[in-house]
């Protein structure tokens, strides 16, 4: 069912800090903006893993005090292990593939979109792969 959702739809993943549902979005490529906004909750910042994904996070989440996103401190610690214990996420998070030669968001991919479902199965967050309006 992952694979259809990704073939016909540039999705993202909303990861809420405090939540037991990750929900897919879909978005148009070239007009994320608005979307990665509403989603962090203000001015966000982007952490590009090795892998292609993206991680969108609130730039300002420590200082407002944000409570911490574990499922986001899991993924950024699995893509950079030298993280571990030493860099926390605070704040809901979105996830998106990487961008193209224009500096346009893309959708994840199906690699990307399954080392996110991989985590949320480890910490028993339910994907809901409904897709839900951006």
């Amino acid at each position: 069912q992952r694979k259809e959702v990704l073939m016909n739809n540039a999705v993202a993943l909303y990861v809420p800090a405090n939540t037991d549902t990750a929900a897919v979005i879909p978005f148009e490529v070239g007009e994320s903006y608005e979307m990665l906004q509403n989603a962090v909750g203000g001015w966000f910042e982007l952490v590009c893993f090795p892998n292609g994904v993206d991680m969108w996070v609130n730039e300002d989440g420590i200082a407002l005090g944000l409570p911490m996103n574990a499922l986001a401190t899991a993924a950024h610690w699995k893509a950079f292990p030298n993280a571990i214990g030493r860099a926390f996420i605070y704040g809901n998070v979105i996830f998106t593939g990487c961008t193209d030669d224009e500096g346009d968001t893309l959708g994840l991919d199906l690699d990307g979109f399954d080392f996110l479902g991989i985590l949320c199965d480890e910490f028993g967050i339910k994907l809901d792969l409904e897709l839900m309006a951006p």
